[in-house]
């Protein structure tokens, strides 16, 4: 069954009871038995709409005002943040009392670079199958030929 909406009903029963009230001379007399109730539950169902209504707008400019008030709390928080960061200082442990995190000097690993000595007990780095092409192991890399020494006459020529 489909569900029908409130405004339907409403629109529905008060077509019925402004006919019925309007035809009244025609109609029986005990119609008046169920449209009379009907007509001052309609009204009942009415108000209560209504004060739903109140209620929404209500709420709805509540919602408003409480995010506008969260814009602005946001902002002075910021500024107060900004301000205890100034007189403590940016690295200050005592941040976080505030709850603001102070900064921190970043966690590095260390690095070997070529030519250094690795230290004494340190194994050297393996290499993750898969992680060359082919499978193949990383190759060690091979010293360049020195280049050709200038010639003082190239276009003389001893026989």
């Amino acid at each position: 069954m489909p569900k029908a909406a409130i405004a339907d009903f409403v629109h529905s029963w008060e077509k019925m009871t402004t006919n019925v009230k309007t035809n009244a001379a025609e109609l029986p007399p005990h119609i008046a038995l169920y449209s009379d109730p009907l007509a001052e539950l309609l009204e009942q169902f009415k108000a209560i709409g209504a004060a739903k209504d109140v209620r929404r707008a209500v709420k709805q400019q509540e919602v408003k005002d409480s995010n506008e008030l969260q814009k602005k709390g946001k902002k002075l928080a910021s500024k107060l943040a900004s301000a205890l960061i100034a007189h403590f200082g940016r690295d200050s442990e005592e941040l976080l009392a505030y709850g603001i995190p102070p900064r921190r000097p970043p966690k590095r690993k260390p690095t070997v670079t070529k030519g250094q000595p690795e230290s004494p007990g340190s194994k050297p780095p393996e290499a993750k199958p898969g992680s060359q092409a082919g499978g193949k192991a990383a190759e060690q890399p091979k010293p360049e030929d020195p280049a050709p020494a200038p010639q003082s006459h190239p276009a003389a020529k001893t026989a």
